[in-house]
């Protein structure tokens, strides 16, 4: 590959949980390549001195924002949604509408879980990088996912779906109201919606 993977940057520490299953399993990652950073949002790019949106390659993971409100907020309802995770959803992605395009990827969440395999060769094919071990990797992609859960568990709790869907969270609200979280977004992010959200997302 021509990238490597990091550890996060956050709060000047760095989580396990966060760390790549190459660092800790020793998987074969080159430190001599040029880093790819995992970061939640803009100022922890800042931070690091990396923000051109016409030069640095950007990777956007996005997933459907009711199941990431929900999963993050608990109850939830339409006068919390200035949170500020929630906002950092929407500034992450009207990030990405700005960013060159020819430096950037979007790849929903739901695929990664459904159809790792497509996704993996998209990314890939995006940074240029070979796909020589891609069929050695998803040979093992069930002891690749035991471990990876097993970190989320030990720093987050054991995680409820196991990885195994992608939709489950939102489902404990109303669906009035999830389609009232979905005329919220219309309004307030009219451009992010149409482009990115509504096809997938609108109930």
């Amino acid at each position: 590959m021509n990238f490597r993977p990091t550890l996060e940057k956050r709060r000047a520490s760095i989580a396990k949980i966060n760390c790549p299953l190459g660092y800790w399993f020793d998987l074969g990652t080159n430190y001599e390549k040029d880093p790819i950073w995992k970061v939640h949002g803009r100022q922890w790019m800042k931070s690091m001195g990396t923000f051109d949106p016409q030069e640095e390659t950007l990777i956007l993971i996005v997933r459907n924002p009711k199941e990431a409100i929900k999963r993050h907020m608990g109850k939830l309802n339409l006068e919390i949604l200035n949170d500020q995770l929630v906002l950092n959803y929407f500034d992450n992605l009207a990030l990405y509408d700005v960013w060159n395009p020819g430096k950037r990827l979007l790849i929903y969440y739901e695929d990664l879980i459904r159809h790792p395999e497509l996704v993996y060769r998209k990314l890939l094919n995006f940074l240029d990088a070979s796909d020589a071990y891609l069929s050695e990797f998803m040979d093992k992609y069930t002891w690749h996912k035991k471990q990876a859960l097993a970190i989320y568990a030990e720093q987050e709790g054991r995680p409820i779906t196991q990885g195994n869907t992608a939709l489950h969270h939102s489902l404990s609200l109303p669906l009035e109201e999830r389609k009232a979280i979905d005329a919220y977004i219309a309004r307030q992010y009219p451009t992010l919606w149409q482009r990115y959200l509504k096809d997938r997302y609108q109930e």
